[in-house]
C-alpha cells in the first residue's frame, strides 16, 4: 500500500528551495534598506560631524546570522564600539553588502524555483489517476476536511480577539472620564439639573459605543442596558441621573471584566485550534509533499 503520493520527495524538496528563496527576498528587501539608512546617517555625517550614534541594522544581522549557516561568522566583522563612529557605520555596510551579495542569487531564483514547484504539483495531479492511490487520497481529503473545520473555528475566534484590546482601552477611557465627571459634577451647582442630565447621556453614548463595537463581530458577551435618559435636563430627576451614572461606571467595570474572561477561554480554543492546523497541515505535507 502506498504511504506517500508520487513525486512527494521531489515536490518536498523544490518547496524548501522555494521557501528559502522567498525567505532570501524578503531579507534582501530589509538589507536594502538598512544599507540606505547607513546613506542616510554617513551624508548628514558629512555635513555634522559626530562621534557617537546608533548604527542600524544590528538585529537584522542577527537574524541572518542565525537563518543563514554560510553567514554564521556574520558578527566576526561587528562594529567596535570603541571605534570612531564613521568606522563602525562603514563595518555595518560590509556585513550588510556582504549579506547582499550572499542572498542576491539565491532570491533571484524565486520565480524559478516557483515553476519548479508548480511543475511537480501539476505532475503528480496527472499522476494521481492511478488506482493505487486512492486510499491514500481518501486519507488527504479526511484531513483537508477536517482542517477546513479548525478554519471555520479559528477565524471567527481571532477576529473577535481582535478588537479585545482596543475595547479595553475604549472601556478605560471611557471609566475614567465618566468617573471624572461624577465627581467634578456631583461637587458643582446643579440647579437646572443640567449637569447630572449630561452625564448620564454621556454615560449611555459610551454604552452605546461598545454595545456596537462587540456586536460588530457577535463577541458573545452581553452589554449592560443603555439608559434611557430624557430629551431635556430636569432638576427633579437629577439625582435618578446620577444614580444612571453610577449603574453605568459599575457595569462598565463588570463588562471590562467579563471581556477580559470571555477572551481568555477564546485565547485559549484559538490557540488549540491553530495548533490542530499545524498539525493537519503537517500531515497533509508529510503526504503530498
Amino acid at each position: 500500500m502506498c504511504t506517500s503520493l508520487p513525486l512527494a520527495d521531489e515536490i518536498r524538496e523544490a518547496r524548501a528551495a522555494h521557501d528559502q528563496s522567498a525567505g532570501a527576498r524578503q531579507l534582501l528587501q530589509r538589507v536594502t534598506t538598512a544599507i540606505e539608512a547607513v546613506d542616510t546617517i554617513e551624508r548628514q555625517c558629512e555635513r555634522f560631524p559626530q562621534n557617537e550614534g546608533r548604527v542600524p541594522g544590528e538585529d537584522l544581522i542577527s537574524e541572518i546570522a542565525e537563518a543563514w549557516p554560510i553567514l554564521a561568522d556574520l558578527h566576526a566583522a561587528d562594529p567596535r564600539p570603541a571605534s570612531p563612529f564613521s568606522e563602525q557605520l562603514q563595518a555595518r555596510r560590509t556585513q550588510l553588502v556582504l549579506a547582499q551579495q550572499t542572498l542576491r542569487p539565491v532570491a533571484r531564483q524565486l520565480i524559478e524555483r516557483l515553476e519548479r514547484l508548480h511543475d511537480l504539483q501539476q505532475e503528480q495531479q496527472r499522476l494521481l489517476h492511478d488506482p493505487r492511490y486512492a486510499p491514500i487520497l481518501q486519507d488527504i481529503q479526511a484531513l483537508n476536511a477536517e482542517r477546513d473545520g479548525v478554519i471555520a473555528v479559528f477565524n471567527p475566534l481571532n477576529q473577535r480577539l481582535g478588537v479585545v484590546e482596543p475595547t479595553l482601552k475604549l472601556l478605560d477611557n471611557f471609566i475614567a472620564k465618566l468617573a471624572d465627571d461624577e465627581a467634578s459634577g456631583k461637587s458643582a451647582p446643579d440647579p437646572a439639573g443640567a449637569v447630572a442630565w449630561r452625564t448620564a447621556y454621556l454615560a449611555g453614548n459610551f454604552l452605546g459605543s461598545v454595545r456596537d463595537v462587540l456586536s460588530s463581530v457577535d463577541f458573545g458577551v452581553a452589554v449592560p442596558e443603555i439608559p434611557v435618559v430624557p430629551p431635556q435636563p430636569n432638576a427633579e430627576t437629577a439625582a435618578h441621573r446620577w444614580e444612571e451614572v453610577e449603574a453605568a461606571l459599575r457595569s462598565m467595570r463588570t463588562l471590562r471584566e467579563d471581556i477580559t474572561a470571555h477572551a481568555a477561554e477564546m485565547t485559549t480554543r484559538a490557540q488549540a485550534a491553530s495548533e490542530r492546523y499545524q498539525e493537519l497541515s503537517s500531515q497533509i505535507l508529510d503526504l503530498t509533499g
